[in-house]
């Protein structure tokens, strides 16, 4: 399907001696394209960049972590105490959170329990940096001793890329909010 009202933005992002991204299976190294080198961060990772400068500056965000009594709430308790504080039906659930929180409204979410799929209108694509990285490891001492009883200080290993790395991310609009599945079939309008 074409669509020639739908526009499409670059984000561009820098990081140095850092881990843009890192892999929790893999020991937690850079995700990295074995082929070309080249870092890659998942649009996870880029939504969750955009999602903590919204709660940086106030704004209501639904997906992210949130503790209660010393525990992080699942998807579904999430859902259940914002449903309960906001009187909202299973039915309502959809546009009240499409109303009420800034990241389903552009990026859609998913929720579990009352199952629903939310589609935005903005789709972020996976980015990888314009160059070849070399990723080093990092082992240093800490402080303190891992636990009681021990008679020197632990050590912690990290893996970082030590060059700056530009980061394209590319991110797809849809015009007058409308949201479209991955196959091009509009779902429904925000």
């Amino acid at each position: 399907m074409s669509n020639t009202k739908s526009r499409e933005f670059l984000l561009v992002w820098d990081s140095t001696m850092a881990n843009p991204n890192g892999d929790m299976l893999n020991e937690n190294r850079p995700r990295q394209d074995e082929v070309t080198g080249q870092l890659e961060a998942s649009d996870v990772r880029v939504k969750r960049f955009v999602r903590e400068e919204w709660i940086n500056k106030g704004q209501n965000v639904l997906v992210q972590t949130v503790e209660e009594k010393g525990k992080i709430q699942t998807c579904q308790k999430r859902v259940e105490t914002i449903q309960k504080q906001a009187k909202i039906k299973d039915d309502d659930l959809e546009k009240y959170l499409t109303d009420n929180y800034i990241d389903v409204k552009l990026f859609g979410a998913v929720v579990t329990k009352p199952k629903r799929d939310i589609f935005g209108p903005l789709q972020v694509a996976w980015s990888k940096s314009v160059h070849e990285a070399q990723i080093k490891f990092m082992q240093g001492n800490a402080a303190y001793a891992s636990s009681e009883g021990k008679s020197q200080a632990s050590i912690w290993g990290k893996y970082r890329m030590w060059q700056k790395i530009l980061m394209p991310a590319s991110w797809r609009s849809c015009p007058e909010n409308c949201a479209f599945s991955p196959c091009g079939k509009q779902v429904r309008r925000i």
